[in-house]
């Protein structure tokens, strides 16, 4: 999720250059949509879902599981 909010601003960040250079009559509204999605959108929730999953809030630690998931643990790879 972190890696597609971060690519999704990429773009609104473009858009907003874009409009700027362009002299758009909405370039102060895409850069704020630009800013309200990197500060108050899913850029942030992605990262609190980040941090949830490095403090080990469960009973195993769940960046540990999700490794094993993806890329295998003793048995091997289970996606």
């Amino acid at each position: 999720m972190l890696v597609g909010a971060v690519a999704s601003s990429i773009y609104l960040l473009e858009h907003a250059i874009w409009s700027y250079k362009n002299s758009e009559p909405t370039k102060e509204l895409d850069s704020e949509v630009f800013r309200r999605w990197v500060l108050e959108g899913e850029v942030e929730g992605a990262l609190q879902a980040v941090r949830r999953i490095r403090t080990g809030d469960s009973r195993r630690n769940r960046a540990q599981v999700n490794s094993q998931l993806a890329f295998g643990g003793i048995v091997g790879p289970k996606l």
